[in-house]
Parts: structure tokens; sequence; C-alpha cells
């Protein structure tokens, strides 16, 4: 069966699984993914799908618009749309491979639909170099499983139907179909890993091993199972060892945290495992000497230690807090109050917008503070560092004391506490949204009032 008609049963397969709305072909406007596209032409037409050529110019090369014009002249006479993104790739500590990959990465996730599937050009070939690469780097189990046939790409679906075929295999079908393509120059460049290991080290070793590939892909299957049953582990881990926070802890939490009391009891094995599979919800993948730093620096903390450790390279960090380790995104850590107070009239306008921030709802049917304690006054909004308040009292709470003692009270996690809105009028405090109301403010029995929320 020649590759047009596998790769259509490929396909159908796929629609069966999936029901996708619209097909997307990540297009570089090289051989592979014009192979890809021209393949995925011919399926769109049959079953009357949307189909989208998707190219990323990410400005590298001089030749990068000439590209761009090539791929979108051939999506033109294969009769599907082109779109394009720009982006921009900044070198970080990992070279610029990998941070052109990034930024491609999220140009298609943010392009992406929850209905499309992404098609990517990935072949037989490229699985070998990345399972070596992955291998030269010190890759555990699930790196060394190689890329994943198929896998989310946020909210939408990402596949790769060309990874059972080699090069030569591509090469064939263009030629015969009379394809053209693009030369990427860099692809010839040494001084990237990739290519050292295509150009210089495979052909060597398959010289010496002629089953080379074969032997290869029977490990990645192997480090597959094992890494499947890794995850099943992880997940009845994490069903034991994750915490379902108070609402006022989750505030700009990507993921909830764990349990660093569970995370110990676990066999040191499993609590990496645990941990690395954690981390993988927001897409951060950590190494050994990491996860011992993790253990010796967070888990095995004091009780008051405040340790931090950034992870991602500059993703977010993890944290310690009541006896639960969490992950804070960037968003999180880097934040700076601004030194201005807002005004807000509540009677007009319900919520108002905080400046990197959030917003503050307020809901005038609510039981929390009271309307006539306010007498139509606008309320002020400030942060905790912006004041010197004396200590109020708090409704259904004992004493009066500061407002650190009551943010230590209700256990308001440290990195929330400087930019949590504090609510004046007349420079006293009324209302901390979602949190506490002072007592001079609160609603008598069953007096009808107002509630304050913040969402971050």
């Amino acid at each position: 069966m020649d590759l047009p008609q596998l790769y259509c049963q490929k396909l159908e397969r796929l629609l069966a699984d999936y029901s996708p709305t619209r097909l997307v072909v990540a297009f570089s406007g090289g051989l592979d993914s014009t192979v890809l596209l021209s393949l995925t032409c011919r399926f769109a037409a049959q079953y009357q799908l949307p189909l989208v050529a998707l190219h990323v110019n990410h400005g590298l090369s001089p030749n990068a618009k000439q590209w761009e014009k090539h791929c979108q002249r051939l999506a033109t006479q294969l009769g599907c749309d082109f779109v394009v993104r720009q982006v921009e790739v900044r070198s970080t500590g990992n070279g610029i491979e990998e941070a052109a990959r990034a930024e491609r990465y999220q140009a298609f996730e943010v392009f992406l639909e929850a209905t499309d599937v992404l098609l990517l050009g990935h072949h037989l070939q490229d699985q070998l170099e990345t399972l070596l690469f992955r291998f030269c780097r010190g890759s555990g189990v699930s790196g060394l499983a190689g890329m994943p046939s198929s896998r989310m790409i946020g909210k939408a679906r990402l596949f790769r139907p060309l990874l059972k075929y080699t090069k030569t295999d591509l090469l064939h079908y263009a030629q015969q179909h009379q394809l053209i393509w693009v030369e990427d120059e860099s692809n010839e460049t040494l001084d990237f890993s990739r290519n050292f290991l295509r150009h210089e080290i495979l052909p060597k070793l398959e010289c010496h091993w002629p089953n080379l590939y074969r032997q290869l892909i029977g490990t990645q299957g192997h480090c597959q199972d094992a890494a499947s049953i890794l995850e099943d582990m992880a997940q009845l881990d994490y069903q034991t060892t994750q915490v379902s926070p108070p609402a006022h802890w989750r505030q700009g939490l990507s993921i909830l945290p764990l349990s660093c009391q569970h995370l110990l009891k676990l066999p040191s094995p499993r609590r990496h495992n645990l941990i690395r599979y954690w981390l993988k919800f927001v897409d951060i993948n950590i190494t050994r000497p990491l996860l011992l730093e993790i253990e010796n620096s967070l888990l095995m903390a004091a009780e008051d230690a405040m340790p931090t450790i950034v992870v991602g390279s500059g993703k977010g960090a993890l944290k310690r807090f009541q006896d639960c380790l969490f992950f804070l995104p960037d968003s999180l850590t880097r934040w700076l109050p601004i030194s201005q107070q807002v005004a807000w009239d509540w009677q007009q306008h319900e919520t108002i917008e905080l400046v990197g921030n959030g917003q503050l709802r307020c809901n005038q049917v609510g039981n929390e503070v009271s309307t006539a304690s306010l007498k139509g006054r606008p309320l002020t909004m400030a942060y905790r560092e912006q004041l010197s308040l004396d200590k109020f009292a708090v409704a259904g709470r004992q004493g009066r004391k500061t407002l650190k003692r009551w943010f230590q009270e209700y256990q308001v996690p440290p990195w929330l506490r400087e930019r949590w809105p504090l609510l004046f009028v007349d420079n006293e405090l009324v209302v901390i949204p979602g949190l506490l109301v002072n007592q001079a403010f609160t609603c008598d029995g069953g007096e009808q009032g107002l509630s304050f929320q913040w969402e971050l």
C-alpha cells in the first residue's frame, strides 16, 4: 500500500477518535511539511474539512521572507488557506534552537481552537535524532520515549502522522508529485546539536550497526511502556498528595499544591516521579540535581523557613507554605504594587481593573458590608505597603489586631499579602475583598448589604 493510502487511513482514525472541525498543518516550506501539506490537502478535499497551512516566520534567516512567499504560493496552488505568524526569537540559556522552538509552539497554541488538530511533519529520522539527542542530555525514561504521535497542545490536539515513515519515503513522494520545497541553510550548520548528530554521528553509527534504527525504535518502545507505568503510578500518588487549599490560597495559581508530609512518606523514586508529573502540568521539565535541591531546600526546610527555587528558566518558582509545596507562576513572583491609590465609585461601577493585579467586583446584593455604614461614599483601594493601619476588629473573630496578625490568622500566603487589595473609606479599612470585613462596617442581622471579591 502506498503512502497516500496509508496516510488517509491514519487521518480517518484521527477523525473517528477526535472529530476535529479543522486541520492545521505546521508549514515551514521544507521537504517534510511540504509532503505533509500535499497529503493533507488530498484528504481534506475528500472529507470536506477546512484546512489551514500555518507558517511561523522566525526571522532568523536572510531568506525568511522568501520562504514565507514560497509557502503562500504553494498553499494557494494546493487550494488551502494560508496564515503566517511572525515571532521574535531571543536566545536563552538553552540556545537559539530551543528558543525558536518555544516561540513556534507558543504561536501554534495561540492560533489553535479547541476543536482543531495540528499536524506536524516529523518522520522516523527525526524521532531517532530526538532519542539520541535526549540520551546525550541525560534524559530519563519519559524523554527517551521520544516524541509522542499525539498529545494536547493548549486546548487543541497535536498529531504527528509521519513518524513511521523515513525521509526517503517522503523524498520519493515529493519527487513523484513534482513538489518544490525550500532548504534551510541552518540545517547544515554543525554548531547546532541536532545537525551535529545528523551529519556527523548517526551516519557513523549506521555504518557500524546497520540495524541501528530498528534497535533504537525498540529501545524507544521499552521506554514508552516504562513511561506509561510511571505516569499511572504518578496519577495514583497525585490523588493522595495534592491539596485542595482554601479559596484565598488559590489566587493566581495554575496548579494545586502538594502536601510536603505526604511527599516525604513516599520512597524517593516515587517522590521524584510525582514531582516531575506535577510540574508537567505547567510544561516544566526538571533535572535530577534540581529534584535533590527541592528535597533538601524545600521539603526538609524548617516550618518557618521560606526558601524559593526558580524553575523552568524563570517560568515560575517553588515555595513551601503551611506544609504545602507550591508552584508560583512568574506573574505571581515578579509583581510590584503601584504606589498610587485608586478611587472606586462602587455605585456607578461594579468592577474596576487593577494594573497587573486582576479586578475587583462589587455585588450590590450581598450580606458582608453594610450599605448604610458607607453612606454612599466612594471607596479607595490601596496596598499594604502604602499604609500604616491601627488595630481593628473583624466580624466573627475576637480581639483587635494589626493587619499583619489578621493575615497570619487567615493563613494568607506571604506572596499574596503585598498584592491583596484593601478597600477604605475616609482612611478607615472597610474590607479585604474575599477575606474579611472590618466589624465596624459589617451587616447587622438580616440587613442587605454588599459583597466584594478580588479575582487575580
